[in-house]
């Protein structure tokens, strides 16, 4: 994967729970990948702005290089699945109420979520 990042990595925050940073690859174009440091998870989705703070899930370019690194790259498909209670049910109570509130509309909004 030829490529560039393009400006600073953003961190977690009290209402973002997965870093983000912009990137521009030759084949891909520009896109903005996710880590969710906890779960060592990576995504791809289109690239984004403050307005737009989760796009449509993309996969993730070249994910052997991710999987060499101890992270898991999730899948477009996966990830822009619908949310079913079946997908919450194991849930703590407190996760179940925050997706009741914000009512994510996919499994990967839920994952990389901006709940407070």
């Amino acid at each position: 994967m030829e490529g560039q990042v393009l400006g600073e990595a953003r961190q977690p925050d009290p209402g973002r729970n997965f870093y983000s940073v912009h990137v521009q690859t030759r084949d891909d174009g520009p896109m903005t990948l996710l880590l969710h440091a906890g779960g060592r998870l990576v995504a791809a989705t289109d690239a984004v702005d403050s307005s737009n703070p989760v796009g449509r899930f993309r996969d993730v370019p070249r994910p052997d290089l991710f999987e060499l690194a101890g992270l898991r790259p999730l899948e477009a498909t996966d990830l822009e699945r619908p949310l079913t209670n079946d997908h919450t049910a194991a849930l703590h109570p407190a996760e179940q109420r925050d997706i009741a509130y914000h009512k994510p509309p996919r499994i990967g909004d839920v994952i990389f979520n901006r709940f407070d």
